[in-house]
């Protein structure tokens, strides 16, 4: 699929092109997760990725682009993943977006997770290279999983 898209783009305009191509839909017990990838950046600066709706995340390629993939910095496959598991605690309802927390760890930047070491948390480090570990999750994040029907 290629379409071409605003430089910066808007969330409305994510949310249209959403509209425009999308196929699969959540039915019954089957959970459907569409991920878009455009070749744009956020009209906020420096945003990697949002998630929105209940089941849908966009990643802006010129931003991940921007951060990742030379000396000094995460590798591209790096950011993406641990952009992609992040957007994905915000549509799983984490921290405090659907599922509630068991203890309080909501930072002042949205939801996002006070622990710096956490996946959840509001900035994702892009410094470093390919043995940079991706983030996890940290134990309350996980409680509230749990707490929430999770394993």
């Amino acid at each position: 699929f290629s379409r071409t898209v605003s430089n910066p783009i808007s969330l409305n305009e994510v949310v249209s092109l959403e509209k425009s191509i999308r196929t699969r839909f959540t039915r019954s017990q089957i959970l459907a997760i569409h991920i878009m990838i455009v070749d744009a950046e956020y009209s906020t600066a420096d945003i990697l990725g949002i998630s929105y709706w209940n089941t849908s995340m966009c990643v802006f390629g010129r931003t991940v682009n921007k951060f990742s993939g030379r000396p000094g910095l995460v590798s591209k496959n790096q950011l993406m993943t641990t952009l992609i598991e992040h957007e994905m605690g915000h549509i799983l309802g984490l921290v405090d977006q659907g599922t509630p927390m068991v203890t309080a760890h909501k930072s002042n930047n949205g939801a996002h997770c006070t622990s710096t070491s956490c996946l959840m948390y509001h900035i994702i480090e892009t410094s470093g290279n390919s043995s940079t570990p991706i983030p996890t999750l940290d134990d309350k994040c996980r409680a509230d999983l749990r707490a929430n029907g999770g394993k």
